[in-house]
């Protein structure tokens, strides 16, 4: 195997989802020059350029990847954090040792939990590529409560079973797409929705306020429909942030 022809190691979970999917690259949209706007595997990730790799830290951890015999990893919560893909150039994708795959941000310090495995990562972004052209207004309502089962069943969603695990449960229906995300390390549970229109998010804001009173809202406010949903939430008596 490469990595070890090169004398590096990394986790099992890492290494078995490059062996199932072979590994991703999506070219940069703007020009294919740049760094690509997606890459998963260790080996896509070695054919980077030269000092990418070198340059990534895992900053909440407060500890540079380790450099030398070992493919960068960092720790988050307790776990070891091994790099399995960049996503928009910069922000990274890492798996700990139970496969769990994490997003760290790195402009903003912060960790987002993403799914149990790298391949139930990428059916979820296949999942947003299709929402995204039925749903062109796609900011998120972000919910700080465990919501997402109840408001989904309210609203007769199905639950999209390729992309669910332990960590992460989607559901869609027409006008609606609404994931749920479990605590994981300091990360607490999360309910997330993006609706066709302004009125149906109002309207699952306020079933997650009936079912968990005060829990805090947020917009995607830079995303397509952001605005419009941020103002109706407000008129609605609500006070999200953005």
């Amino acid at each position: 195997m490469e990595l070890r022809s090169r004398g590096l190691s990394a986790p099992d979970p890492v290494l078995a989802g490059e062996e199932q999917l072979g590994g991703l690259v999506v070219p940069n949209a703007q020009s294919p020059s740049l760094l690509p706007d997606l890459v998963i595997g260790t080996w896509q990730l070695m054919q980077l350029p030269p000092g990418v790799l070198k340059k990534l830290r895992a900053v909440e951890a407060g500890e540079p990847f380790e450099p030398g015999g070992r493919f960068p990893q960092g720790r988050y919560a307790g776990s070891t954090l091994t790099l399995a893909g960049l996503e928009l150039q910069e922000e990274q994708l890492l798996c700990d040792q139970d496969g769990v795959v994490l997003r760290l941000i790195p402009f903003i310090d912060h960790f987002e939990v993403e799914s149990g495995s790298i391949r139930g990562f990428l059916e979820q972004l296949a999942l947003f590529w299709e929402v995204a052209q039925e749903l062109p207004e796609i900011a998120e309502l972000r919910i700080a409560a465990d919501v997402g089962h109840r408001v989904a069943a309210r609203l007769g969603l199905r639950r999209v079973e390729e992309a669910s695990d332990a960590i992460v449960t989607h559901y869609r229906g027409k006008d609606h797409w609404l994931w749920q995300r479990a605590a994981f390390g300091p990360s607490s549970i999360v309910t997330f929705a993006v609706t066709r229109t302004a009125d149906q998010m109002v309207q699952v804001a306020q079933w997650a306020h009936e079912l968990s009173p005060g829990a805090p809202l947020r917009v995607g406010y830079s995303r397509e429909g952001g605005p419009e949903r941020l103002e109706a939430l407000k008129k609605a008596g609500f006070a999200p942030q953005q």
